[in-house]
């Protein structure tokens, strides 16, 4: 009952509280008008700035027109590239990598599409790439080329012959010692149909041409099988048939190796000194 009577006091006493203390804690706030003057002012800004139109940010002033194959850095920074890209598209070009077209800049990691937009007009490339136009060989000037003295400027001219090809025929008749006729060419490698055709109709042996030969009695072993005609079991045959019989006399002695069949005896016989 104590308990009771004394949480009742405590209760009413906690519920007259901001009643006895408000006269105490009471404080006149004299600044009233000031600062409702103040906020109106402030008010006023707010509502003027919310009328005025967003400011569009300022771009690059200073663009100027640039090749990306030769700029330097400082060239890429003023045109608003970052250091960080301008750097990679430096080290791109350092590691042997060329811009061709416009849109190959692209191609460096993290060029945006609102950066290059802004920068496109000013780059000093073509939009897209040149079409291709074939070269068209004039028969006129092409008609009599001496296999044997061509190099491969001249031979590239010719219709299916590439850059690879023409180095390919100059270095077989070079380790073969000439060619004595125009079929030979069919034994380069990579030879094509059109390539043979237009070899055929544009090349020549001279008349009367004799090609590099081999003094078969004096030649060594490296020296034949180094023949492009001549193979290792071939130049073995050879050199052994000298060793049990004597030297060569005349060019036929060859056929009697039964490994030199008639096909290959004829190729090689031009080549053959005794």
């Amino acid at each position: 009952m104590r308990g009771a009577v004394v949480l009742t006091v405590l209760i009413i006493l906690l519920l007259l509280a901001p009643y006895l203390y408000q006269p105490i804690l009471k404080n006149n706030y004299e600044r009233l008008v000031q600062d409702k003057q103040a906020l109106d002012s402030l008010v006023q800004l707010v509502e003027a700035g919310m009328a005025q139109p967003a400011t569009v940010p300022e771009t690059v002033s200073n663009l100027q027109h640039f090749d990306p194959n030769e700029a330097a850095k400082d060239v890429f920074l003023s045109v608003g590239i970052p250091n960080h890209i301008a750097s990679r598209i430096i080290k791109y070009r350092n590691s042997g990598g060329k811009f061709y077209i416009k849109k190959d800049l692209q191609k460096i990691y993290g060029l945006t599409e609102a950066m290059y937009a802004q920068i496109m007009p000013y780059i000093m490339l073509p939009d897209t790439y040149p079409k291709r136009t074939k070269a068209r060989v004039s028969t006129n000037i092409q008609k009599q080329i001496d296999i044997n003295l061509a190099d491969t400027t001249q031979l590239v001219q010719l219709r299916g012959i590439g850059t690879v090809l023409s180095e390919r025929i100059v270095k077989f008749r070079n380790i073969l010692g000439g060619y004595y006729a125009i079929d030979q060419l069919k034994d380069v490698y990579g030879i094509s149909d059109l390539a043979m055709k237009s070899l055929q109709t544009h090349t020549f042996v001279a008349k009367g041409y004799v090609p590099q030969q081999l003094q078969i009695n004096e030649a060594d072993f490296k020296t034949l099988v180094r023949h492009p005609y001549i193979s290792y079991e071939m130049a073995k045959a050879i050199m052994n048939h000298q060793q049990s019989y004597g030297p060569y006399t005349e060019a036929n002695q060859l056929k009697e190796i039964p490994i030199i069949t008639d096909t290959i005896f004829n190729k090689l016989k031009p080549y053959i000194a005794i």
